[in-house]
């Protein structure tokens, strides 16, 4: 090789360096760092007394748990395997997305695909059993976090005006096509309650009533505290609760009256 060419060689390798350094980039500070998520600090504005035999997981990866009233703490199940951020040194934003389910919230066979386990809520047990929480920590990536939980189903809350006690009363739901079997108040048999998922920005739900042979059904209107809405408002989510009263009118017809909705909502009752 001449000199010549041995000279041009060496220019070009120090341009290639210089646009190198020239284009922000350090490897090491850009580089994927990975943080490990050892902690988990969670509040909620209703007791978790009855959930402790339930399921939590950060995406996949499974979280053992200690409840006390209305918070909980937890460790990865296998501390050897825990959920890690994706984090740079530069960008030190991590996202984790917990789910707080009952065991049972999924049909057999699906483990954690829809459709879920919701059709029938007749008894507190069952409803509580609906009634999915969820956790959304953005912020910085570090071993221990603090997060709110929400509700990530949406309630409804409606009673039936001068309907006969023997009428059957359901919800049914478009995006997982159920039939829901809401939870009927022993005291007051004119009130109900039910949990709907809140995946319905496409499709619809309905109130069925049977009674004296006959079906009526009626469009549940409006709709924004049943469907999927993100981003979430922090430590809230979904948590709507949906009120109204349900009658036949004197034409014969179901009507859904004095409808009220609360989006995005604390204010919770207990379930059951």
């Amino acid at each position: 090789m001449t000199v010549t060419k041995l000279w041009q060689t060496f220019c070009a390798c120090c341009f290639c360096m210089a646009i190198s350094s020239c284009d922000g980039k350090d490897p090491n500070k850009d580089a994927p760092q990975s943080v490990q998520l050892l902690g988990i600090e969670a509040s909620s504005n209703i007791d978790l007394s009855a959930r402790k035999d339930w399921t939590l997981s950060v995406y996949n990866y499974p979280y053992a748990f200690e409840i006390d009233g209305k918070t909980f703490t937890a460790v990865p199940e296998n501390r050897s395997n825990p959920y890690s951020f994706e984090a740079t040194a530069n960008d030190k934003t991590g996202r984790a997305i917990m789910t707080f389910k009952s065991k049972d919230y999924f049909k057999p066979g699906q483990s954690g695909a829809l459709p879920a386990n919701i059709e029938d809520q007749s008894t507190p047990e069952k409803l509580l059993s609906c009634d999915v929480l969820r956790g959304d920590y953005l912020g910085e990536a570090r071993e221990n976090i603090s997060v709110s939980l929400f509700h990530e189903n949406a309630l409804l809350m409606f009673k039936t005006v001068d309907l006969p006690e023997d009428a059957e009363v359901y919800i049914y739901e478009g995006y997982n096509k159920q039939t829901i079997t809401p939870l009927r108040n022993v005291e007051d048999p004119a009130s109900y309650k039910a949990l709907v998922f809140p995946g319905n920005y496409l499709f619809t739900v309905f109130v069925i009533v049977k009674v004296d042979g006959k079906e009526y059904r009626k469009e549940l209107k409006p709709q924004r505290g049943t469907r999927m809405n993100i981003p979430y408002p922090d430590g809230i989510g979904h948590s709507a609760i949906i009120t109204f009263n349900v009658l036949i009118d004197e034409e014969d017809k179901l009507q859904i009256k004095d409808l009220e909705e609360k989006s995005f909502t604390r204010d919770w009752p207990a379930i059951p």
